[in-house]
């Protein structure tokens, strides 16, 4: 039996400082080995290092992509990037499938802390969606079967465990990519390694470490000790093992066997065999990996050794056909000699194990069967050891020389080009720790559990893209993310062309405007700009932006030319310096006033005639005049939309829309350009403020980064401002893009077809400022959500997304069904799904499928 001795020791020692009042007794102590016997982690160094009795490890999780459905270009490209990985790795590694329920048990705990925000504003709609969001992840975490593939690199020390990072992570193609994943997870896997049947860790994983730091005393241990006693007492097994039998461990949920892969089918394997040798359902298997030397001299004696071999039984042959048959296994050989000496081969050896956990032993046995029959199928052959089930489940933890020292045993040896041939990673899963359930992968048993404001070392901003035909479900992903938005206490800002989103937007107790109703007053100095340093508003810079801002607005909304549109801004800079020393307003705090302290555009023009009055060059009266001219347009004719003083605010929003249907209905395309650009402006400011006092929040350490509130910024319909060319707007959105991610803001575009975007790029590719303009914000964005496109897009495609999509992924965009997306993460991720919704959402979403 292996114990955790420490509490019984404490339990001995609390008996004996007890007064004897009567007649001594006998404490018993509970033989067995102590538990740092057998588990080899010793405490977390790094978030990228953790210690191990000898030597370091650390963890990757590998990207999984449904390419076996690919054509055959990528089938090729995918094996040969999974053999190059293996040609660079010349240190000990191991290969982790799991196949068990998804531990989503963080995403539960997240969702717990996320809903309390909002629960003194919630609707009865958004109580009840919290309750069911809840029982989601609660199935998921203890019924569905989800698969993840993890590596494993082992290293002498910390140093060279970072050149053995860079070699892992610069391995990374089209179709094999490995990633850094985030300490509490490595904790996570590790804690479910050891405890088969009741994987889930609850709550946050503590990973205090030698760079963070950990609790004084328990600091106290591990400079003493070595080892860190919650990371051990944390990641242990639950109610320790029982190692009584010869070929079972038992454990708090039931039974553990290992079955060792000892036959291996070395020739007519087809491509991606590996996913049927080594992926079983509600198995676990490990696949240790070891490097060959080819320059030492025990490689060279057995590859001798093994060409005798075939010698001797070539002149040992009775008959002519046993001889073809040894002198054909001797060329063959040869030849794989050859390839391995001369060429940039490399040599293995690997051992298989899988792990076999079920509640009862007639369980296990209908398992072992079961893998047994399914890899004699395919050629393959696993045994049991006997009395080595203790040491075999260790292996699944170190690495394959220090497994050595326990039981030496030679591993299979393989050309790494033939088991690059097992690629198994053809399924595609993506499961951030701070979602909700999103949807399901079109290919394989993967889960989409998505939240676009999730930070790692790959995703660094939160802004995206949804591209798709009408009815292919665009408008239902901006929608269920609003209402996750909503659900997390995150806050949403829509521009729709249409009141589709209004049931919505109400049953979340939010607002939905006609896009003429907000009183938005476009001279007001809103607070734009910011110091990233500091997270303080620059009101000098603010001042400068806004006057712009009111010099492009006028513009738009009287369609100036662009000559009186520069002369303006120096009549508007100077109005509105004037108007500043009027009613003593500081400049350096011209953020701050009242609604009503601000000028409007009848201010200016007041301001505007008095000049022309005065003006003696007649160019400049020239400019004045139009600029008069167009000034009275807005205040006269479009006055109740853009001169009037603010009576609109954003101040304890969760969810907005803005119906611009009013403004494009309106034959002048210019007053829909105007007015969306002062909404938008609007919309962004509000989003600064927030962003700003959650930045302080987060940096001061009175909020965690799990606590941190986000904007979301959707423009649906997105070819709108394209079409009308409205490139002040596209190059505002750009710059906020820029620097709205260092304060939590995110922005989004939706359009039909990715044709409608690039509609000044000519057959060579030459873009106009509004395709370059667009194609600044495409750049930027990390969420691609890609839906149903026809053939006639696939060049444009090419064009924006490079060599990120793949040309299989890309054919099979054009047969997507409804609700069905290819999304592409930034440099990350390629994932085909299907988003799920429910008859309830469906009809809430009305208007979508």
């Amino acid at each position: 039996m292996i114990i955790d001795d420490a509490d019984v020791k404490q339990e001995v020692k609390e008996e004996k400082s007890k007064p004897d009042k009567k007649k001594k007794r006998k404490v018993k102590i509970v033989k067995g080995k102590p538990m740092l016997s057998f588990i080899p982690f010793r405490r977390i160094i790094s978030e990228d290092c953790i210690a191990l009795e000898d030597g370091v490890t650390d963890y990757f999780s590998i990207e999984e992509v449904a390419v076996r459905n690919g054509s055959q270009n990528d089938k090729a490209t995918a094996i040969e990037e999974f053999w190059d990985f293996l040609r660079v790795m010349e240190v000990d590694c191991k290969f982790i499938l799991t196949n068990n329920p998804t531990d989503v048990a963080e995403n539960i705990d997240y969702a717990k802390r996320r809903f309390q925000l909002t629960e003194t504003i919630d609707t009865d709609y958004m109580k009840e969606e919290k309750e069911y969001s809840l029982r989601q992840l609660e199935y998921l975490n203890s019924h569905y079967l989800s698969g993840e593939i993890y590596l494993q690199v082992f290293s002498d020390d910390h140093e060279e465990m970072k050149l053995v990072q860079n070699t892992v992570l610069s391995s990374n193609g089209l179709f094999f990519r490995v990633q850094s994943i985030p300490l509490a997870r490595k904790v996570r896997l590790i804690h479910s390694l050891y405890n088969f049947g009741d994987s889930s860790l609850p709550g946050i994983p503590y990973t205090g470490n030698d760079e963070d730091g950990r609790p004084e005393e328990i600091q106290k241990v591990v400079d003493k000790k070595g080892y860190d006693p919650i990371f051990i007492s944390q990641i242990q097994p639950i109610a320790n093992l029982g190692t009584k039998s010869c070929n079972y461990l038992r454990t708090s949920q039931g039974y553990l066997k290992t079955l060792h892969v000892t036959a291996y089918k070395k020739k007519g394997n087809p491509l991606f065999y590996g996913e049927n040798v080594f992926k079983f359902a509600n198995t676990t298997t490990s696949i240790d990996i070891f490097n060959v030397d080819k320059s030492s001299t025990d490689f060279e004696r057995s590859l001798n050794r093994s060409l005798n071999e075939y010698e001797d039984r070539i002149e040992s042959s009775k008959d002519r056909i046993s001889r073809k048959k040894a002198a054909s296994e001797y060329r063959k050989l040869d030849e794989t000699i050859d390839t391995i000496i001369e060429d940039d081969e490399a040599l293995k050896q690997i051992h298989v194990r899988i792990f076999l956990h079920e509640p009862s032993l007639d369980a296990l046995a209908d398992k072992e069967q079961e893998v047994l029959t399914k890899l004699k199928k395919h050629g393959f052959h696993a045994h049991c050891f006997i009395d080595e089930a203790e040491t075999e489940y260790r292996a699944l933890f170190v690495s394959f020389t220090e497994n050595q020292k326990q039981r030496k045993r030679k591993g299979q040896e393989i050309r790494a080009f033939m088991l690059a041939g097992s690629y198994f990673f053809s399924s595609a899963k993506l499961v951030d720790p701070n979602a909700l359930y999103t949807g399901y992968a079109l290919y394989g048993s993967g889960l989409v559990v998505l939240n676009q404001f999730h930070k790692d070392r790959s995703r660094k901003s939160y802004g995206g893209l949804y591209i798709g035909n009408q009815g292919f479900g665009k408008s239902t992903e901006i929608k269920a993310t609003a209402k996750t938005n909503r659900l997390l206490g995150n806050n949403t800002f829509l521009f729709m062309v249409s009141n589709e989103a209004e049931r919505l937007v109400k049953a979340c107790g939010g607002l939905h405007f006609d896009a003429r109703e907000p009183k938005i007053n476009p001279c007001q100095i809103y607070s734009t700009d910011f110091d990233i340093q500091s997270n303080q508003t620059k009101d000098r810079q603010c001042f400068i932006t806004n006057v712009t801002k009111m010099k492009i607005i006028l513009s738009m909304a009287a369609n100036l030319s662009q000559q009186t549109t520069n002369s303006s801004q120096k009549y508007i800079t100077d109005f509105y310096k004037s108007w500043v020393d009027e009613y003593h307003l500081d400049i350096d705090q011209i953020t701050t006033y009242d609604p009503e302290q601000y000028p409007l555009y009848s201010n200016v023009l007041e301001y505007a005639k008095n000049q022309y009055q005065s003006e003696t060059d007649q160019l400049e009266r020239q400019a004045l005049k139009e600029m008069i001219g167009g000034l009275e347009t807005v205040v006269d004719t479009y006055g109740d939309i853009f001169n009037v003083h603010t009576e609109f605010s954003l101040d304890q929003q969760k969810l907005v829309a803005f119906n611009l249907e009013s403004l494009l209905n309106i034959q002048d395309s210019d007053i829909y350009n105007a007015q969306y650009f002062n909404l938008y402006n609007m919309v962004y400011s509000h989003a600064v403020r927030v962003g700003q006092q959650e930045k302080y929040l987060y940096t001061t350490k009175q909020k965690k980064p799990s606590e941190i509130i986000f904007t979301d910024i959707v423009s649906d319909e997105f070819h709108n401002p394209i079409r009308t060319r409205n490139v002040q707007l596209l190059n505002q959105m750009d710059r906020n893009n820029r620097e709205g991610r260092k304060i939590f803001i995110a922005q989004h575009y939706a359009v039909h077809d990715i044709k409608d975007c690039f509609i000044d790029m000519d057959d060579n590719g030459r873009m106009g400022p509004v395709s370059q303009a667009v194609m600044n914000l495409y750049k930027l964005s990390t969420y691609r959500f890609i839906y149903r496109q026809d053939a006639s897009s696939l060049d444009t495609l090419r064009k924006v997304f490079g060599k990120e999509i793949s040309e299989s992924d890309l054919q099979a965009i054009t047969r997507l069904k409804e609700g069905q997306s290819h999304l592409n993460i930034k440099g990350t991720t390629n994932i085909q799904f299907k988003r799920e919704v429910s008859k309830r959402d469906l009809e809430i979403f009305e208007g979508s499928i």
